[in-house]
């Protein structure tokens, strides 16, 4: 555990790559903020959710005093959730966020 969240193991995480069953996949991350930043970057989920070469995932930074909401909007989209400190040691291909300062 890493600042008091647990870190996922897969499909990212220490020795994740031995239980990878698709090569070459891009991950995505969408950094989220609040409900209202959340609910910006869900609306570009469907550019991405068909491609099967791309891994999406999602984190919470916790800078915003707004917070409620946002792991049930998570949950729905289905989305891996990292701890926002395992998301920053992580490697991604690309890293979307909407928010306004922070």
């Amino acid at each position: 555990m890493a600042g008091g969240t647990a870190r996922l193991r897969v499909p990212v995480g220490e020795d994740a790559d031995r239980w990878i069953t698709r090569t070459g996949c891009r991950r995505v991350l969408f950094v989220v903020h609040n409900v209202t930043s959340a609910t910006r970057l869900l609306d570009v989920l469907p550019l991405f959710h068909s491609d099967v070469r791309v891994q999406m995932f999602a984190t919470c930074t916790g800078s915003s005093p707004f917070l409620a909401g946002v792991p049930e909007l998570l949950a729905r989209a289905g989305l891996p959730v990292l701890p926002w400190e395992q998301a920053k040691d992580t490697e991604f291909d690309l890293v979307v966020s909407a928010s306004y300062g922070g």
